[in-house]
């Protein structure tokens, strides 16, 4: 092959290469090259209670902005001062992340314009001498906590009985305000009877602010008149409870007498009939209904439970009970115990599972009736009212195969998956959600208020029992949020914490506990689909970057007011 030849292939070879360059860039130049655009200003100035209004985004470079969705991740609680992150994420309709922008909210404190202040334990506490503490206050100014500014006025002599009151005032500048506690300083009398033929002790027990009392064989038992059946001449201590958790210790010393030989009579003896049996306990609205499964009934004359005397059974008793002992007497007035104690299903209070390969997300017009059925099975074996129930509502929803999406002002008041989950609905400018339809529309789902409703409800409460308070706030209602609020770090506080009870950001988002292990808890919660999340009780700071919480609420008066305890 001469130069001339030569060259002519070289020069045809690179022809050919620029030729492929071209195509090749032409053929990438065709897709659409799609971003997001910040509406309004990439940071933006409130003032504190000022409402948020988003500005909203563009979606550029297409011209069928139906093939992409954007999530908005974060929010802005204009309630309190601070600085608010919120980042636009765009995503195609096949799940692909194509784009994402941020924009910065920040949030102004104006200065001491509303202070409340809200007692920790009851407006009324009573206390045996020597043993009041001070339960102490929280006091918040726009959600800044200024507790430590509190100044105490108390006169309470704990060793002298009498009423007492507490001031607790806050001063800044011109604004003044007080709240006041009273403390009883109490003492008990106890009225006894020992029935040494039947072995049994009976105790009326007279004290302001009572609570329970435990028997010397560990039983706790609600009321203040009861029977306690004893085998040998001892010291028997009775350790009674007040409200407050104060308490003291009663003994009652039984001495054997001699016996004296019985008088003869010519009265035909009653045989001593042997009583045996089991009993269930069925416990609803504060109440156990108690039915005695005994092997001779006709031979019984009265039973006795918790110091009252019943003649027939079924009967009821006051108070949630999940175990006791009832003293049956034959015709020869002779006691026998049968000890009760209600069958559940053991609740694992620990960590949950996670299901972390989710579908996302909930499909309009899902089948959802193997879903509800498999719900109602969960809520069966632990008892409607109880709460393993929403505990476990809560884990279902969490962990179901699809992920719910959040939609603010999203709720369902009712029992269920809810058929429209998925489907578009109506946007508004002001509202937020995780999947959007264009520029006008929502995918339904739920929000944090709306999710934690759910869980009791299909855990066995009614729907009013725990109302929403505005959208994106605590959704507890003045029940729990007025008695049994507390921060994390309150160690003494975190120790009773258990699944089913509440934790919040308060005014701004809300989950429920549905595992607890040692130091940590476990938390389901909805922000962006329902999450699972570990929490540490010191701090209530996330160790899986799933979301972290400031306060939580007990709830144990909750359950044992309107459910099974």
């Amino acid at each position: 092959m001469d130069d001339r030849t030569k060259k002519i292939v070289t020069i045809g070879g690179i022809i050919v290469i620029l030729i492929i360059i071209i195509l090749l860039f032409k053929g990438c130049s065709s897709r659409e090259n799609v971003g997001l655009a910040l509406v309004g200003d990439e940071v933006m100035v409130l003032h504190q209670n000022t409402p948020y209004v988003d500005p909203g985004y563009e979606i550029i470079g297409t011209n069928n902005i139906y093939n992409y969705y954007v999530n908005i991740e974060g929010y802005v609680n204009t309630n309190k001062m601070g600085s608010y992150p919120l980042t636009y994420v765009l995503y195609d309709n096949n799940g692909e992340l194509l784009a994402q922008i941020s924009r910065q909210v920040i949030v102004l404190n104006d200065g001491l314009t509303n202070v409340t202040m809200t007692l920790k334990g009851e407006e009324d506490e009573y206390y045996f001498a020597g043993d009041y503490i001070d339960n102490g206050i929280e006091v918040y100014n726009n959600d800044l906590d200024i507790s430590d500014q509190v100044i105490i006025d108390s006169n309470v002599n704990t060793d002298e009985i009498g009423e007492y009151t507490v001031r607790y005032q806050i001063v800044n500048g011109s604004d003044y305000k007080e709240t006041i506690r009273k403390v009883h300083v109490v003492d008990y009398i106890v009225e006894r009877r020992i029935d040494e033929i039947d072995k049994i002790i009976d105790l009326v027990i007279n004290v302001d602010g009572f609570s329970h009392v435990i028997l010397p064989d560990g039983t706790e038992v609600s009321t203040n008149q009861l029977s306690y059946i004893y085998n040998l001449p001892g010291t028997y201590q009775f350790d009674i409870y007040l409200k407050s958790g104060s308490h003291k210790i009663y003994q009652v010393e039984v001495i054997e007498q001699e016996k004296e030989e019985p008088t003869p009579t010519t009265n035909p003896s009653v045989p001593n009939v042997k009583l045996s049996g089991s009993c269930t306990l069925v416990s609803q609205n504060n109440k156990t209904r108690v039915t005695v499964n005994i092997n001779k009934p006709s031979e019984v004359t009265r039973y006795i439970a918790n110091g009252k005397t019943y003649r027939t059974s079924p009967f009821t008793i006051t108070g949630t009970v999940s175990k006791i002992t009832i003293i049956a007497f034959n015709k020869a007035n002779k006691p026998y115990s049968i000890k009760c104690e209600r069958k559940e299903p053991v609740f694992d209070t620990g960590f949950k599972p996670v299901n972390y390969s989710k579908i996302r997300w909930y499909p309009c017009g899902n089948d959802i009736s193997q879903a509800n059925q498999d719900l109602q099975n969960i809520i069966k074996t632990y008892g409607a009212g109880s709460r393993a129930a929403v505990a476990m509502a809560a884990t279902y929803l969490a962990n179901y195969k699809y992920d719910i999406q959040y939609y603010w002002a999203g709720k369902y008041d009712q029992l269920g998956f809810n058929p429209s989950w998925g489907c578009p609905t109506n946007y508004f400018e002001q509202q937020i959600c995780s999947v959007k339809i264009g520029f006008t529309q929502c995918q339904m789902g739920l929000d944090c208020t709306g999710f934690t409703k759910w869980a009791y409800i299909n855990g066995g409460f009614p729907a009013n029992i725990i109302p929403r308070s505005g959208q994106e706030s605590a959704a507890w209602g003045d029940f729990a949020a007025s008695k049994h609020l507390y921060q994390f770090g309150n160690s003494q506080a975190a120790a009773y914490i258990k699944p089913g009870d509440l934790v919040a950001v308060p005014n701004s988002h809300v989950g429920i506990v549905i595992g607890v292990d040692g130091s940590r808890v476990q938390i389901a919660h909805e922000s962006g689909g329902i999450k699972i999340t570990t929490v540490l009780k010191s701090t209530g700071k996330s160790i899986d970057g799933n979301g972290d919480f400031t306060h939580f609420v007990l709830m144990d008066e909750f359950y044992k007011t309107y459910g099974k305890g």
